[in-house]
């Protein structure tokens, strides 16, 4: 899976999602990186709402 962190924008890959970031050391931070597929899907149900 990729992640980001939200504190830095360092974006990495990674089976095991780890505790704090890797680059920056921020603890709870760290999001799975949004997709394409992610966004069509927002867009679709906001459409709808």
């Amino acid at each position: 899976m990729r992640l980001v962190c939200t504190n830095c924008e360092y974006k990495f890959n990674t089976e095991k999602v780890p505790k704090i970031c890797p680059y920056c050391g921020s603890s709870g931070t760290l999001e799975r990186e949004k997709t394409a597929d992610d966004f069509i899907k927002e867009a679709e149900y906001n459409e709808r709402s």
